[in-house]
């Protein structure tokens, strides 16, 4: 993991040494989700997609009209490594003893963002590998009827991942780049620092496409890398009537999944899922609000 003394260093190579003391301010320690391909995932291991566990009082969510949900990934809170004491403060707190699962309303409408549902229970818990019931023998009415079975997201294939403490930044910058996607040359060098936070320090390139690119990692909490605007604005549109929830600074990310050719994990056009919960619910570790951001390049 990036020291604070390592991030210092990115900035002067990115060409922000002016900058570099109050960048490291805006740090967001979080945990990426480093695929495991061919590893089998344990019950009540960490895992993207397959079928979830489910505790002894946990049923299958259901939207508000009594259709499945579509599970995005699991997370152990008891595999989540500590961060360096350098970071512990800034960094969110592990959910240790709990099982987290996740899980977005795909299956009726895959194309809109919409409500997320997430399930805490104990590691304790005797745990069940858990199917997605099956679908509604006739569609509640008012469905989109132009939308084929083919295009509903019933599941997502199934990856076993190990988290890994990393690090984060804002696609924004008051100063370097307000409006976030600006092309000109501080905000490249900006963008190009939030980069290489996210990779370990490591550069990567844009036009070969080997490895993988920056904003196409998954993880548990910290700054989105968004690929069409930040998910929290999205989040705070929908939650507009809420005077709580109207700023998109209320809004912190759960949960971000990105589009993975590797594991066949295709999300619209290149896209991602982001699960974005109340910043006061992160907290608390009450996710009752959540709500899945749909984005495509």
């Amino acid at each position: 993991m990036l020291t604070v003394e390592d991030v210092r260093d990115l900035a002067v190579g990115a060409g922000l040494e002016a900058f570099a003391a109050s960048l490291v301010e805006t740090v967001q320690p979080a945990w990426r989700l480093d695929v495991r391909v061919g590893a089998a995932t344990p019950v009540g291991g960490s895992k993207i997609g397959g079928d979830p566990d489910l505790g002894p009082a946990e049923s299958w969510p259901m939207n508000r009209r009594g259709v499945p949900m579509t599970f995005l990934a699991q997370v152990n809170g008891d595999e989540l490594p500590d961060f360096t004491p350098e970071w512990a403060a800034s960094a969110p707190r592990a959910p240790r003893g709990r099982l987290l699962r996740v899980f977005a309303d795909l299956v009726e409408d895959p194309y809109d963002d919409g409500p997320a549902r997430v399930l805490l229970t104990s590691t304790a818990d005797p745990l069940v590998r858990t199917p997605a019931p099956e679908l509604p023998t006739s569609w509640p009415g008012g469905d989109d009827a132009n939308i084929g079975v083919d295009e509903r997201v019933r599941w997502l294939p199934e990856a076993a991942v190990a988290p890994m403490p990393f690090l984060t930044a804002p696609e924004t910058h008051p100063v370097l780049d307000p409006e976030g996607s600006s092309m000109d040359a501080a905000a490249q060098r900006y963008t190009n620092w939030t980069y290489l936070l996210r990779l370990d320090g490591l550069d990567y390139n844009v036009e070969s496409y080997e490895g993988r690119m920056p904003w196409e990692v998954h993880h548990l909490f910290g700054e989105p890398a968004a690929t069409q605007g930040d998910p929290r604005f999205v989040a705070a549109f929908i939650s507009r009537p809420d005077p709580e929830l109207a700023e998109a600074s209320a809004w912190t990310t759960l949960l971000a999944l990105h589009d993975d050719n590797e594991l066949e994990l295709y999300i619209l056009d290149a896209g991602a899922y982001t699960v974005v919960v109340p910043l006061a619910d992160r907290r608390s570790e009450s996710f009752a609000r959540a709500v899945c951001t749909l984005q495509s390049c």
